[in-house]
């Protein structure tokens, strides 16, 4: 769909479960339908990008391992080694 002024929304009608819409509002705490909906398309994208990382792990065995920082109990970073 073309981005812009005139197409950066969607509307469509569907038809869900009563008790499943009213579970996943009470839940997810979401006040309107529209951010029920955007919750759940973003937890359904999250879940995809998750398992399509662990589907690469061990992929790419030769990688060299990345430094990390690590933070000290005051909450302060100190460089890895």
């Amino acid at each position: 769909m073309p981005s812009g002024a005139y197409f950066d929304a969607m509307r469509t009608t569907v038809t869900v479960d009563d008790k499943l819409w009213g579970e996943a509002l009470r839940v997810t705490g979401a006040v309107t339908n529209k951010a029920l909906i955007e919750r759940g398309l973003r937890a359904l994208i999250d879940q995809a990008a998750r398992q399509r990382a662990i589907s690469l792990a061990g992929s790419m065995p030769d990688i060299r391992a990345v430094a990390r920082r690590k933070f000290s109990q005051g909450g302060s970073e100190a460089e890895a080694s």
